[in-house]
């Protein structure tokens, strides 16, 4: 700026002696040109024109620096306004499905609580019977359909039975001249050990009825066997080997499909061929 200054004041000043003081007549064409030539030299090395271009390049320069910041201003902006709204959104559905597990059916809910409570309930009464020796307990239920709650009754009144032999003498009664109750291990190998104090007929069948009805072929096979060597034994006397067959074919019978199969029900298969076998060769030895 100061430099403007001076040259503005060199200019007036040559001026000055041009018109008042100077040469009259005018300068010099020589002394003016070289004047002139003075002058665009100052000005082109004090860089007028570039400082100019420079200015121009350092605004646009702003410029493009400011509409960078301002784009990347939106872009940021755009980000938090989406990530706001996707955090609303999640937490809307967070509440909702709270709310929703909490308030929407509290009636299903009561329910529910209620339902199970009662079903703990009757469990308890139940097993209170069955230790009590309430041989009905086992006809109100289903061996297939509750077949846990039906184990747990029977195991209390197999407590109860193995008490006194009046008592198991009633259960292996009630089950046996029942249309759908089942035994279980427990019971029938009980059975077994009783039966070999005093083997007869009556006792045989009711124990290989037992034994099939527990649905257990390890269970049915060793009272097979033993009913076999009882009678080789002498011990059974009073049935024929033709009765035996039959007996011990019919309650095989009675276990359920699933426990025929299986490879403890084909060891009770070839088990039973074997005693059949030796049954009719004794038939014909006699």
């Amino acid at each position: 700026m100061l430099a403007d200054i001076l040259d503005g004041a060199f200019l007036e000043h040559i001026s000055g002696q041009s018109q008042y003081g100077g040469d009259r007549d005018g300068p010099h064409p020589a002394r003016q040109i070289e004047l002139d030539q003075r002058v665009c030299a100052t000005h082109a090395e004090r860089g007028v024109p570039g400082s100019i271009a420079a200015r121009e390049q350092e605004m646009l320069a702003i410029i493009i620096f400011i509409a960078l910041l301002a784009l990347a201003g939106a872009g940021l902006s755009v980000y938090v306004s989406r990530r706001s709204i996707t955090r609303e959104l999640d937490g809307g559905e967070a509440q909702t499905s709270l709310r929703g597990g909490l308030f929407d059916y509290p009636d299903q809910n009561v329910e529910s609580l209620k339902s199970a409570h009662e079903g703990a309930s009757q469990r308890a009464e139940l097993l209170k019977s069955a230790r009590s020796g309430d041989l009905e307990t086992l006809s109100n239920l289903d061996s297939k359909n509750d077949a846990k709650l039906y184990s747990a009754v029977l195991d209390a009144l197999n407590a109860w039975a193995f008490e006194r032999q009046e008592n198991l003498n009633a259960l292996v009664s009630h089950i046996s001249k029942s249309k759908g109750l089942r035994s279980n291990k427990q019971l029938a190998e009980r059975m077994i050990e009783m039966w070999k104090t005093a083997p007869d007929r009556r006792s045989t069948v009711e124990m290989l009825h037992i034994a099939a009805l527990s649905d257990d072929p390890a269970t049915y096979q060793q009272a097979v066997e033993l009913v076999f060597a009882f009678w080789k034994a002498g011990k059974l006397s009073e049935l024929r080997s033709e009765e035996i067959v039959e007996l011990l074919e019919s309650q095989y019978w009675i276990l359920t499909p699933h426990a025929r199969r299986g490879g403890a029900g084909f060891t009770l298969k070839r088990t039973l061929a074997g005693v059949r076998r030796e049954l009719a060769t004794a038939a014909r030895a006699h």
